[in-house]
């Protein structure tokens, strides 16, 4: 009999008084070491997540997502839907394959340095996850030339 991970993760709540968090994050280190789930991998397929912290106030990097040419410099032709966005604080992104999300973050680390993460879901195997990580470090990097 298998059981499943919401299973698994409710049990080691119910039976164990694991927090929520932590049933959530062993049951997915068991269902890695069994062999049931790849790194990287959820339940609506791969997921990547690339940072970096700059010497901005996180308003510059929110603006430079949302403006459109500024944007169009460091990330090109590629022309993302903004599903919905909280400003300086986070974007939820359609990419322009029409089928992966991008979430995006702003955090601030003090009066003029800020930290950026870029989370690219929903990606069809871990070739694409390594893909959408290289291509992320690169966008990162040239956004870092557009605002500082």
């Amino acid at each position: 009999m298998t059981i499943g991970h919401t299973a698994i993760a409710a049990y080691l709540r119910d039976h164990h008084s694991v927090p929520p968090w932590w049933s959530q994050e062993v049951t997915v280190g068991y269902e890695r070491i069994r062999g049931l789930r790849d790194e990287h991998q959820t339940p609506r397929g791969y997921q990547v997540s690339v940072s970096k912290t700059l010497p901005v106030a996180s308003e510059a990097l929110y603006n430079a997502w949302t403006e459109e040419d500024s944007r169009r410099r460091w990330l090109g032709d590629d022309e993302p839907h903004i599903r919905t966005a909280r400003p300086n604080k986070s974007l939820r992104i359609t990419w322009v394959d029409g089928a992966t999300h991008v979430d995006v973050a702003f955090y601030p680390k003090g009066p003029a340095k800020s930290q950026v993460v870029v989370q690219h879901s929903k990606l069809a195997d871990r070739d694409d996850v390594e893909a959408k990580r290289t291509y992320w470090k690169a966008a990162l990097a040239r956004l870092g030339g557009e605002v500082t």
